[in-house]
């Protein structure tokens, strides 16, 4: 009974620990045959962390970069922005940007771009700031 017990709480933590872990962007899931995973992260201060990790080697770029302000509860298209350097023969990609100047203050900001690898495209979402 003391086991059956003890096997319940372990599958109730688990669960919970995954639960949360999605609820806060920490676990990405890629059903891809070239990308591992692949994320943006931006700062309050308007950098954005590219990061990508593939599951064999080969060339990374950023092929499309975009800025989109919350606008009355919806995302609206701000500007393109210019992309990070592309890295050959690599397992990770990792480049920062600043886009301060493309911000205004007193508005919620988020980032989109895709990323490239072996002719497989994966698009993101970063997380949003408030600028």
């Amino acid at each position: 009974m003391k086991k059956m017990i003890s096997i319940c709480f372990i599958i109730i933590l688990v669960s919970m620990i995954t639960i949360g872990s999605y609820a806060l962007g920490e676990i990405s899931v890629l059903s891809s045959d070239v990308f591992k995973s692949a994320n943006l992260n931006a700062k309050p201060a308007g950098t954005v962390t590219f990061s990508a990790t593939l599951k064999n080697k080969g060339d990374i770029s950023i092929t499309f970069c975009a800025l989109e302000r919350l606008d009355e509860g919806k995302w609206v298209f701000v500007a393109s922005l210019t992309v990070p350097a592309s890295k050959s023969n690599t397992y990770r990609y990792l480049a920062s940007k600043d886009y301060s100047s493309n911000l205004t203050q007193g508005n919620s900001y988020r980032f989109k771009a895709t990323f490239l690898s072996n002719g497989e495209k994966y698009s993101t979402v970063s997380n949003t700031i408030a600028y």
